[in-house]
């Protein structure tokens, strides 16, 4: 098992934006790039937030739902869910994992 480089720049803290990092994680389909609200049923969009350890959250910005402004992790249905510290951290455990097991 290979990391591809851009996750092993992840992995080793080589600086991404969140949005790339976003994007990464999306194109390898490790977490999703659509959440839908519980609630409206409608599509959430992505915010910027500073609660977090991704810095980003989906958001319901349907004004009509009356969950408006429901949050959700950016790690909720993938791989990640459950975890409290930021991409970087799993990608470095991820990657030692893989070095251990390519000697």
């Amino acid at each position: 098992m290979e990391l591809s480089t851009d996750l092993k720049e992840l992995a080793m803290g080589k600086s991404k934006s969140q949005e790339e990092t976003y994007k990464i994680l999306v194109g390898k389909r490790l977490i999703k790039d659509t959440m839908t609200c519980n609630y409206c049923k409608e599509v959430m969009n992505i915010k910027h937030c500073n609660d977090n350890a991704d810095y980003y959250n989906w958001r319901c910005m349907n004004t009509s739902c009356i969950h408006y402004q429901t949050t959700k992790s950016l790690k909720m249905d993938s791989i990640f869910e459950g975890f409290f510290f930021g991409y970087s951290l799993v990608y470095y455990i991820l990657y030692i994992k893989v070095l251990k097991h390519q000697f």
